[in-house]
């Protein structure tokens, strides 16, 4: 159930509310406000449903309804599930803030009954936002690595422990043994800062033939960008290869790791000049 603020308070009847439509799925055991994860400007929210079943018993599930102007979504925006049986994803959501910094809120929710190695472990996973909203591949996995520490039972974000600006989370396992049996353990995961950057595959090594011929590489960021990025390439030495005039990548928020391809074009200078070294240079043009 939503319920609206006023100048007067929480209204006392709600405005929203939403169902899982499953027997003892024990949706909305853990809800939160999600922060902004998509460009529109509205608030989110996210709700787990720890005992969902779709093909495996309690696996659990993840429903986002994206804020609007009229309210929350009537239909979940985003759903996710882990696929493995009694991991209780849902048990435990929360906002987790810009982690990545990218201008979107993100998620952080917990599996306490996941399996990776060690029985009933459990998981917890940050989802990024992007503009569109929830990227559905988890931006970060994070385990206990001890049998029944429970680790994702409780999470919690939206911090800058460090006061970096990129968002921090913390996860409980609340039967983690370390010295004491089932004494537990509350983990901070601190976002490292993201180092803006570029990776172009090859480096060296490519050649175009004397005519007729084409060489490619790509181009893909090393982490999410605040905004628009677009890098040019010319060719160092025209004489040799060229590409296509004024030859423009740009990234975003969600094509950012996805390489895109540059190509270069040989040139036939009518000179029997062996082989030539030249240079790609490319340049942010705007960021």
């Amino acid at each position: 159930f939503v319920y609206n603020g006023s100048a007067s308070g929480v209204s006392a009847t709600p405005t929203w509310s939403a169902e899982s439509n499953q027997v003892n799925a024990h949706f909305g055991a853990s809800v939160a406000g999600a922060g902004k994860v998509n460009s529109d400007n509205y608030a989110d929210i996210v709700i787990g449903a720890p005992n969902y079943t779709n093909g495996h018993t309690n696996e659990g599930r993840i429903f986002a309804y994206y804020g609007s102007a009229s309210g929350p979504s009537t239909s979940a925006s985003f759903i996710t599930e882990v696929n493995q049986p009694g991991a209780y994803l849902g048990s435990a959501v929360a906002g987790a803030g810009d982690v990545n910094k990218d201008g979107y809120d993100d998620i952080i929710v917990g599996a306490p009954g996941y399996d990776n190695g060690q029985v009933d472990e459990g998981r917890a996973y940050v989802y990024y936002g992007t503009a569109t909203g929830l990227n559905p591949a988890a931006g970060i996995i994070v385990e206990s690595d001890q049998t029944s520490a429970n680790m994702g039972v409780a999470v919690a974000g939206r911090g800058y422990f460090d006061g970096d600006r990129y968002g921090d989370v913390i996860v409980g396992a609340d039967l983690y043994d370390d010295a004491q049996v089932d004494e537990g353990r509350a983990i901070v995961y601190r976002t490292p800062k993201q180092t803006p950057g570029v990776t172009v595959t090859p480096t060296t090594g490519l050649q175009t033939p004397e005519k007729n011929g084409y060489a490619t590489f790509t181009m893909v960021l090393d982490s999410p960008p605040a905004s628009d990025v677009t890098i040019e390439s010319f060719s160092g030495d025209t004489s040799e290869g060229v590409l296509s005039a004024g030859v423009m990548v740009t990234f975003n928020a969600t094509n950012w790791n996805i390489p895109q391809a540059v190509t270069v074009a040989s040139v036939d200078d009518s000179i029997d000049d062996g082989d030539v070294v030249y240079q790609i240079h490319s340049l942010a043009r705007s960021a």
